[in-house]
């Protein structure tokens, strides 16, 4: 009995997609791993009033932790 399969494509699609996923995952662990990117959720997590103790406000927050390549 012979078979014939249309859908040779799908495991390399498939492998592909898994790829994309774990690349996207390594930049995630990453960036959550940055020092900036902890000051920045340090920052966030305050209230106004101890930002303003700071002398900030939530605008000045990526400015502070970026300087000059803050592009806000």
């Amino acid at each position: 009995m012979t078979s014939l399969s249309t859908n040779s494509l799908a495991p390399h699609t498939h492998n592909r997609l898994q790829l994309g996923e774990q690349i996207l995952n390594l930049m995630v662990r990453i960036a959550l791993k940055s020092p900036k990117y902890r000051l920045i959720s340090r920052y966030c997590a305050m209230s106004d009033e101890e930002l303003a103790r700071l002398g900030m406000t939530r605008a000045d927050v990526a400015r502070k932790v970026y300087g000059p390549y803050s592009c806000m």
